[in-house]
C-alpha cells in the first residue's frame, strides 16, 4: 500500500501512547479474528498467545498515558494518526472484512507483516520520545514486538 501520509517529523506524547492503545486493540481483534478462523491447534495456540501479548501492551501504554498525566487523544488530522491508520489499522480491519486469511499460512504472513508494521512504529517513537521512563516502555515493547515477529516467522515453518 502506498503511503499518501506525510512524513512523521513532530509527535505529541499523548497522541503517540493514545494510538498505541489503539493499534494494540486493533491488534488483538485482528488476532482473536483469524483464531476464528484457524483449525491449526498449534497455530491457535500460538496466535492466542500474540493476542494476549497485544492486550499486556495495550495496558501498558494505557498506563504511560496515565502517569504522563495526560489523556486520550485522538486526532485524526495529524500525520502519525495518519501513518497508523493508513499502514496497521485499515489493512488489519480491511483484511477481517474480506475474511481473510483463508489458511494459516495466510494468517501467518499476515502476522510478520503486522508485526513489521508495529516495529516500525515503535521505532519512529523511540526516536521521538524524550522521557526516560516511555522511551525504556517503547524500548521494551520493541524488543517484544520483535519476538514476535521471529516466532510467527518459525510458526510459519510448521
Amino acid at each position: 500500500m502506498a503511503n499518501a501520509c506525510p512524513e512523521i517529523t513532530d509527535l505529541d506524547l499523548a497522541e503517540a501512547f493514545s494510538l498505541a492503545i489503539t493499534m494494540e486493540d486493533e491488534g488483538y481483534k485482528f488476532y482473536d479474528g483469524v483464531l476464528q478462523k484457524l483449525e491449526n491447534q498449534r497455530a491457535k495456540n500460538e496466535l492466542a498467545y500474540l493476542r494476549d501479548e497485544e492486550l499486556k501492551h495495550k495496558n501498558l501504554f494505557t498506563k504511560l498515558l496515565k502517569d504522563s498525566g495526560n489523556e486520550f487523544v485522538k486526532n485524526e488530522e495529524s500525520d502519525l494518526h495518519c501513518w497508523v491508520n493508513d499502514q496497521i489499522i485499515t489493512p488489519m480491519q480491511e483484511a477481517l472484512e474480506k475474511m481473510e486469511p483463508r489458511s494459516a499460512q495466510q494468517a501467518l504472513q499476515m502476522g510478520v507483516q503486522l508485526e513489521s508494521m508495529a516495529i516500525d512504529m515503535f521505532e519512529r517513537l523511540k526516536k521521538i520520545v524524550k522521557d526516560k521512563e516511555s522511551a525504556k516502555a517503547i524500548k521494551e515493547v520493541l524488543k517484544v514486538e520483535k519476538k514476535h515477529k521471529k516466532l510467527l516467522t518459525i510458526i510459519m515453518a510448521y
